[in-house]
């Protein structure tokens, strides 16, 4: 059997791999937003002048 101490243990290793996969994630978005940052800008500028 688990003792209480070695489950708070197990679930505090598991929130800091969930911040860890979540941190990876915010970066990689950000990194490939700003890369592509121009071409963002100029589909909505094209989608929104089309619209008018």
């Amino acid at each position: 059997m688990t003792t209480n101490s070695e489950k708070k243990d197990m679930s505090l290793a598991e929130f800091v791999v969930i911040i860890a996969i979540v941190g990876i994630l915010m970066a990689v978005f950000i990194n490939f937003y700003i890369k592509n940052e121009s071409q963002f800008k100029q589909v909505w500028f094209c989608h929104y002048s089309a619209n008018l």
